[in-house]
């Protein structure tokens, strides 16, 4: 305490004659500063006032001597005043630039002519200009290797034509004395001035500091020495003794210090009975806390192995009679953990001690008194020394009893949700098969027979068929919807978007309802914008929004009224569109990167808005048309078709795909329903982007029907063709229709008994069902690739599944196709065409 004192004072004594030096040095500056400009200042007006009194004093003594012509006297005056202090030369010019006079002898003999333009050649023209205008001048140079001051002061105008002096009498120039003084020597005189005075400042300074030294520790270091003494004496005494004083502002000080002294001691004392109190407090309210947070903190020493934990967890595991204590090593603490959680504790602990873990966490079970167990979470940190050794470490232990439970029920309710799911696939999947394959037989029979192969039927035989295919066709496209819906809404359907002409897909969506219209009358347009380009859509999936569209708007369009499709472009909100790259769906993520590289101004929706002059929608019905198995009112049921699935389709194909569907409409004027997609950049140059190379295996109705037919090639054998079908029906249509085209069919009602002829007969196809009897179709395609000679052999898998993962599942155990019931037969036998043709 007394070396930190006298540290302190003889910093204090530093600062303050520090201070006083600073301010002298500063004082003293200044006055040398303004000394020094002053005296420059005043050198210069002395050098000029001089230069000026030599030449008025030589004009005024020279110029009788000039009237009588006493050249000798003339010389001599120049001469005294060159013996003047500082003054180098003095000279007398007639007007002719000849020298009349002049102060060294030696330098004028040594000119011939006695010229002064030859004697200094540098002040031949301010000569000139005196000499001419008149004016006296005084300028700053160098002669002779000397900074001088040169004085030229006119003489009378008519004092040398009054005596004839010089070569003619009417002569415009004057004669001119000139004086040429020596500025370093009068420089190097005021500076000797200028150091003299700074020597005596500065002993001046050094003096004034020795006394203020003086002052400074008898005034105020000495007082202050005093009362540290005091303060250092007062430590650990109640009593604060205050030493004599002189009376001034310390003396002010030390009593204040006596007074502080005393208010700390009773602040002290008051803040002792608060901390008490609080402690008292914080201990209570952390207790509870911990009683219901259900958290204690424990602390390993990690050089003894003591373990220290809280005192509440005793009575938590009902330890409350039996020894249980607070402070113990860290193997007595591991017993209370059950026995299959140790080597987990004790492997987490030490993997935190080696640094592997950033902090210990392991979720364990204690031991309770009755030898039950309870869950626990026991979490920490290891604490460090200066040296960066471990020499700690705390943390908390918690109750996790009941998290572990709500996990428990969680896991079960998934489970019940993951059967859930997997029943209603089954149900789809089982209505799918049972649905399929009677319209299977139904659709190709009615195929077959409209091409005349069960033999010629007339115009009226050919309605009715067509009435039956248009009946089939329909219930296939319902049970399409139903398919569809129900993949959305879990999540499997997968977009297969390509650069499409958006122009094509709305004509061949027309073209598609065009037959219905012409029956109605129904004028059918098409609005299209100059500037349209090609965007990434799924082509399909967009057919199927706009067919349904205008299915809808034929349907519900009186006689003679009129349904359009107008093409336009709308700019996307700035703010809308950084929403709309936020909320990108996540199949789309690839395509809306041309779309986060447009600027802001350039983002446009496309909108695609089918209008009709129909029967319209009250406002009230409006909101609620979208939902799935909703339509308008019984009546509409009653006089219009539909299982109301199909604008709820829309609706989410739409929202796939990143857009929204709106509505517009007015009872008895029509409707307007607009779909906008984000409008994708593309360049002519751009390959198309697919997000899915297998694509949905359900055909809707629309593509079924738009489906090209290629032509059959001239077959030159009978190629044996494996049909193995378990359902009656579907034998009858295929083989049928098969043979008809000129090929050799052998029936399998089974899987075994398909493995037992292809080894057998060596077919050159098999069209495989997947669902029958026994062995299904997956495992009979599994065993046939397994035989060396039926490896090449085409195979087609059929099923009325329609599944999303039917189709990877066929591919993977050996199918070289798939196809949905009702299968198409043209397109069944130009696959089969196809598939030979590869395998010849």
């Amino acid at each position: 305490m007394k070396k930190a004192t006298r540290f302190h004072k003889r910093k204090l004594f530093q600062q303050l004659l520090g201070g006083f030096a600073l301010s002298l040095i500063v004082i003293s500056i200044a006055t040398l500063s303004i000394t020094s400009a002053s005296l420059r200042h005043n050198l210069e007006e002395q050098i000029q006032q001089r230069a000026e009194s030599i030449t008025y004093g030589l004009e005024f003594a020279s110029e009788g001597l000039i009237e009588i012509k006493e050249m000798l006297l003339l010389e001599r005056i120049v001469q005294n005043y060159a013996t003047l202090p500082a003054v180098i030369e003095v000279s007398i010019v007639d007007p002719q630039g000849i020298l009349l006079a002049h102060s060294n002898e030696f330098a004028l003999n040594s000119i011939e002519d006695r010229h002064y333009a030859k004697l200094h050649p540098t002040l031949a023209l301010t000569w000139e200009q005196v000499s001419e205008q008149g004016i006296d001048k005084n300028i700053r140079t160098v002669l002779q290797g000397k900074t001088v001051v040169v004085q030229m002061l006119p003489f009378s105008s008519t004092l040398f034509n009054q005596v004839g002096v010089g070569s003619t009498a009417d002569t415009k120039h004057r004669g001119v004395a000139i004086a040429v003084m020596d500025l370093q020597k009068m420089e190097q005189d005021a500076l000797q001035s200028a150091l003299s005075s700074i020597l005596t400042m500065a002993v001046s300074a050094l003096l004034i500091l020795v006394f203020m030294s003086w002052l400074i520790r008898r005034l105020v270091l000495s007082p202050l020495d005093k009362i540290n003494l005091a303060i250092i004496q007062s430590e650990g005494q109640d009593v604060f003794y205050l030493p004599t004083l002189p009376n001034n502002e310390i003396s002010f000080l030390g009593a204040t210090f006596a007074a502080v002294f005393r208010e700390l001691k009773a602040y002290k004392q008051m803040e002792l009975e608060i901390v008490e109190r609080k402690y008292a407090q914080v201990a209570q309210r952390y207790e509870l806390a911990t009683r219901a947070a259900k958290v204690w903190v424990w602390d390993l020493d990690l050089k003894t192995n003591i373990f220290i934990l809280d005192r509440g967890i005793q009575e938590w595991l009902s330890y409350e009679n039996f020894e249980f204590s607070n402070n113990f090593h860290l193997k007595t603490w591991v017993n209370y953990i059950y026995i299959d959680d140790r080597p987990l504790f004790l492997q987490a602990l030490q993997a935190h001690l080696e640094e592997k873990t950033s902090e210990f966490s392991c979720e364990h079970r204690l031991l309770k008194a009755d030898g039950t167990t309870h869950w626990f979470l026991s979490r920490g940190q290891v604490v460090k020394n200066k040296h960066g050794t471990s020499v700690r470490a705390i943390g908390t232990i918690t109750d996790i009893a009941d998290r572990k439970q709500y996990e428990v029920e969680l896991e079960t309710t998934n489970e019940e949700l993951t059967r859930a799911t997997r029943l209603k696939d089954e149900f789809l999947a089982s209505m799918s098969h049972e649905l399929r394959t009677p319209l299977n037989a139904i659709l190709g029979m009615t195929e077959g027979l409209q091409e005349g192969v069960f033999g010629v039927v007339n115009e009226r035989q050919i309605k009715a068929l067509q009435t039956i295919e248009r009946s089939g066709s329909h219930l296939l496209s319902l049970i399409n919807d139903i398919l569809d819906v129900a993949k959305i809404e879990a999540g499997q359907i997968l977009l297969d978007c390509t650069s499409i002409s958006v122009a094509h897909l709305c004509q061949s969506s027309l073209d598609f309802v065009k037959s219905q219209a012409f029956k109605k009358k129904i004028k059918l347009n098409l609005i299209l914008p100059p500037d349209l380009r090609e965007m990434f859509l799924d082509e399909r999936r967009i057919r199927q929004v706009l067919i349904n569209l205008l299915t809808n708007a034929v349907k519900f369009t009186l006689a003679g009224g009129q349904v359009s499709i107008k093409v336009y472009y709308e700019q996307i909100e700035i703010n809308l569109a950084e929403q709309i790259l936020l909320t990108k769906p996540q199949q789309m993520s690839q395509l809306y990167s041309n779309l986060e590289s447009c600027p802001l101004e350039n983002r446009y929706y496309l909108c695609i808005s089918v209008i009709d002059t129909g029967i319209g929608i009250d406002s009230n019905d409006q909101s609620k048309i979208f939902r799935p198995f909703v339509q308008v009112d019984s009546k509409l049921n009653r006089q219009y078709e539909g299982t109301g699935l199909g604008l709820a389709l829309v609706r989410q194909i739409v929202e796939l795909h990143g857009g929204d569907i709106s509505l517009h409409s007015e009872m008895g004027k029509g409707s307007c329903f607009t779909v906008r997609l984000p409008y994708l950049c593309l360049t002519k140059n751009q390959p198309n982007l697919t997000l899915s190379l297998s694509p949905d295996p359900v055909q809707s109705l629309e593509e079924i029907a738009i489906s090209e037919v290629i032509p059959q090639p001239v077959v030159v054998e009978l190629p044996l063709i494996l049909l193995a079908e378990d359902n009656e029906a579907n034998i009858s249509t295929v083989s049928s229709y098969l043979g008809a085209k000129g090929y050799r069919i052998m029936q399998a009602k089974n899987g075994q008994e398909a493995i037992d002829m292809a080894i057998n007969q060596q077919p050159d196809l098999i069209l495989m069902d997947i669902q029958m009897p026994g062995m299904d179709g997956i495992e009979a395609m599994q065993q046939i690739r397994r035989h060396p000679n039926l490896v090449d052999v085409p195979i087609v898998a059929l099923t009325a599944l329609a599944m999303t993962g039917d189709r990877d599942r066929c591919l993977e155990a050996g199918a070289n196709d798939y196809m949905t019931k009702p299968v198409k037969l043209k397109q069944l036998a130009t696959t089969i065409q196809q598939l030979l043709g590869k395998s010849t």
